[in-house]
């Protein structure tokens, strides 16, 4: 039987690939106690890398009890969407806010950024709904690396399942005063065949001041996708009317 203490070592020479039929004919509790001893050891771009190729039902168990910054650390290094979405999906809110705080303190926001754009939209919905219970300046942080990482083709389609307080928290902040940003995120909008429900949200969560912003943009949608909307059965008289009010 190999013993864990041996395979901490080896693990780290490892090419998680090549290694991968062994990996995953290991048992799931030892493989969970390696890479808890190598989180403990300060690695985590071994772990991230295995956690990509071991079971899926392993993957969560790895990092369950890690601190914020390993958990974030460790997710940054993993390269298979679906061994990330099964970790997400497994831990709790606390775990999860953890390593946004944890982003907060070590001022590693484009990595969180990366975490949230990499995850179903159900998921992002979820952790985007957390960003928007921090403090005003960790939350303020992580929407301007969504802009300056130009990530809202993964982002804006999870707005629509965000509370609606919560979304006002995330859409009434300093970066979103940029007009660049809003022409960007109108120009996503417009390749996403609209923007679907999580721009008629953004739209909807708004300040006075930002829909200024917003409804002077030289990107507002053109008349073929105003004409969409108009006819969908989806966005209710209110939402319609002040879409059309910004010239969608």
């Amino acid at each position: 039987m190999l013993k864990p203490a041996f395979l901490t070592k080896l693990a780290v020479s490892l090419d998680p690939k090549r290694a991968e039929p062994i990996l995953r004919a290991l048992p799931r509790a030892l493989v969970v106690d390696v890479g808890r001893r190598l989180l403990a050891r300060g690695e985590h771009i071994t772990p991230g890398r295995f956690v990509s190729v071991v079971s899926v039902a392993a993957a969560p168990g790895v990092v369950e009890g890690a601190q914020g910054s390993d958990l974030l650390k460790v997710a940054l290094y993993t390269e298979e969407p679906a061994a990330l979405e099964a970790i997400v999906q497994r831990l709790d809110d606390d775990a999860l806010r953890s390593a946004l705080e944890a982003a907060h303190v070590e001022q590693t926001y484009d990595d969180a950024v990366v975490l949230l754009s990499a995850l179903s939209a159900g998921s992002t919905a979820r952790l985007m709904g957390l960003v928007a219970g921090l403090d005003p300046e960790a939350r303020e942080e992580i929407v301007a690396a969504v802009v300056r990482n130009d990530e809202w083709r993964e982002i804006l389609p999870a707005l629509g399942s965000i509370d609606a307080e919560a979304l006002r928290l995330l859409a009434n902040v300093p970066a979103m005063l940029s007009p660049d940003a809003v022409d960007r995120l109108l120009l996503v909008a417009r390749a996403s065949d609209g923007g679907g429900p999580g721009l008629v949200a953004l739209v909807l969560a708004l300040d006075e001041e930002h829909r200024s912003v917003l409804g002077s943009s030289e990107q507002l949608l053109p008349a073929t996708t105003r004409t969409r909307w108009s006819r969908a059965p989806g966005p209710p008289a209110a939402v319609q009317n002040l879409l059309t009010e910004l010239g969608f």
